[in-house]
């Protein structure tokens, strides 16, 4: 293990050697499809090591990652769950990895993220220049398909309320101040629970409008009336709910304008469930069973006896 850590700390982040900084990247990987290898790739080139903590959970998927990726060790760490713990897991993992390693910095990913030329080393460049002297989270821009992604020209870092993971820069000392992400959520708000915690804290949410990246958020349906995007399953809508209700009651009086966003959030995702989805009694038992969870401090994996 020694060996190992000291090889891994003399080649720590070649992009960014002259800083003197150690940035790895922190990819969550459950079910991808085959453009991963790809979009990995594209990571790599900007950052060592890469660090993916598989949480699917499957044989499949560990053998998949060893014929993808094997032979790029140690540029690209595997972890493996034994079972599947959900994203928030996932990201501790990695993170705890990272910190054990002496990592100072992590960059976040999800296993769809699709990043463009240049984006690792000016969310460092940018974090050096605006959040030095006080802790911050730094995330970029990002949209849904490579179609309306821009270069951006103007240089501009804004406060922003809310980051999700994919595209962040965590330093690895606002993680061990903040602690690890909230395991029991097990996806969806995490990444919004993270940013009302650090705000909490002090610690500043910040974005850099001058560089993007492709994230997809949920799936695409097309209609009459064209197309709609962020559309999720009855599943995903659960843990949509329970979590956001969830958060609400325990943020809001920190942040009261946290509940008029989640009510608008989720006034979209039920006119988007009345008026176009099919299957909307599934999508309503979910709702309901997600607020009442919420409500009785049920958290985790959704319970088995859910038939959705």
């Amino acid at each position: 293990m020694e060996d190992k850590k000291a090889f891994l700390v003399s080649m720590m982040n070649v992009t960014f050697k002259e800083r003197d900084v150690k940035v790895c990247a922190v990819i969550t990987y459950f079910n991808p499809d085959e453009g991963f290898p790809d979009r990995v790739t594209m990571i790599l080139s900007e950052v060592q090591p890469v660090i993916i903590v598989n949480d699917s959970g499957s044989l499949e998927s560990k053998e998949k990652l060893s014929r993808w990726f094997d032979l790029l060790y140690p540029r690209i760490l595997l972890l493996h769950h034994k079972r599947n713990k959900g994203v928030a897991a996932a990201l501790n993992t990695g993170l705890g990895y990272a910190a054990a390693m002496g990592f100072d910095y992590a960059v976040l990913f999800d296993d769809d993220s699709i990043i463009v030329p240049g984006m690792i080393g000016t969310l460092l460049t940018d974090y050096h220049t605006h959040a030095q002297d006080t802790p911050a989270i730094l995330g970029v821009s990002f949209v849904n398909s490579w179609k309306g992604l821009k270069q951006r020209g103007v240089k501009e870092i804004k406060k922003a309320k809310y980051l999700i993971t994919a595209g962040s820069l965590i330093p690895l000392k606002v993680y061990r101040l903040l602690g690890p992400f909230r395991e029991e959520l097990f996806i969806d708000y995490v990444d919004i629970e993270y940013c009302l915690r650090a705000r909490t804290r002090g610690i500043r949410i910040l974005q850099s409008t001058k560089i993007g990246m492709v994230q997809p958020i949920g799936q695409r349906q097309g209609t009459f009336f064209g197309e709609i995007r962020s559309i999720h399953s009855p599943t995903r809508t659960y843990y949509l709910f329970r979590n956001s209700f969830a958060l609400v009651r325990e943020y809001f009086r920190d942040f009261p304008g946290f509940l008029i966003w989640v009510g608008w959030q989720q006034l979209k995702t039920l006119a988007k469930i009345m008026i176009f989805m099919r299957r909307k009694r599934l999508y309503l038992k979910a709702i309901l069973r997600g607020l009442a969870d919420a409500w009785a401090c049920r958290f985790g994996r959704m319970p088995d006896d859910i038939v959705l």
